[in-house]
């Protein structure tokens, strides 16, 4: 059983999704034979995930939630977190964005009653993608403002990266550029600390666009320049 479940994991590391669930349905089957479907926890829990890789959503949903619910022992919180976490996507992926939704603030209680501060960070981002999608940049915006505080308080300058850029995108769709450019810049001076100058070049292009959607010509061309000169330093390092 276990061997079977080896090799499903392999399988479903070298992209070999087929193979990977046929291993973890050989695994299920002999637990069940020799009545011992608890030796089968490992293949139960990581189905469905790979029929989600696979891109077969209705079973991946199908196999996610019987593991949930027919599971017969207590389940830890870290895989009921991976669980739901792999539904919720899945759901994204079918555009059933209030069922997806509804998923990642079960997740989110978890991480919040753990105090796991990147699990928080990484549920509230999907989050804000998904009230993006579901055109509620508002609603974005306030969970970008609940994890740049996280961010912030925990001195993780990465994350508070990735939260202003997040926040920069759901602020252009509320038609606020100078908000807009207030985050993308506050993300450029985290990475110009940090030495970053792939990041800084990012920045730096998102910069230069806002000031030509709001035709401030005068002001792009410096920053434009500026991402210019950093590929062309980058450019002559690596060779």
């Amino acid at each position: 059983i276990r061997a079977y479940t080896i090799l499903g994991e392999i399988n479903y590391y070298s992209e070999q999704y087929d193979l990977s669930v046929d291993n973890y349905f050989k695994a299920i089957a002999l637990a069940e034979s020799i009545k011992k479907d608890g030796l089968s926890y490992d293949a139960r829990k990581k189905i469905g995930v790979s029929f989600k890789a696979s891109g077969d959503l209705d079973k991946a949903i199908f196999y996610l939630n019987s593991f949930l619910t027919h599971t017969s022992r207590i389940l830890p919180n870290d895989d009921i977190v991976y669980i739901k976490t792999n539904l919720a996507e899945t759901y994204e992926l079918k555009s059933e964005l209030i069922l997806a939704e509804q998923t990642y603030k079960e997740v989110l209680s978890i991480e919040q009653s753990r105090r796991n501060n990147q699990g928080i960070l990484f549920i509230q981002d999907r989050l804000a993608q998904i009230s993006l999608q579901r055109n509620n940049p508002a609603g974005a915006i306030q969970y970008y403002n609940q994890s740049e505080q996280i961010a912030q308080e925990s001195s993780d300058k990465k994350s508070l990266v990735n939260v202003l850029r997040g926040k920069s995108a759901a602020l252009k769709k509320q038609n606020k550029p100078e908000e807009e450019l207030d985050a993308r810049q506050q993300a450029l001076d985290i990475n110009t600390e940090l030495q970053d100058v792939d990041a800084q070049n990012v920045d730096l292009l998102e910069i230069g666009k806002i000031y030509v959607e709001q035709d401030q010509q005068e002001k792009a061309i410096p920053v434009l320049q500026r991402s210019i000169d950093i590929s062309n330093e980058t450019q002559n390092i690596s060779q």
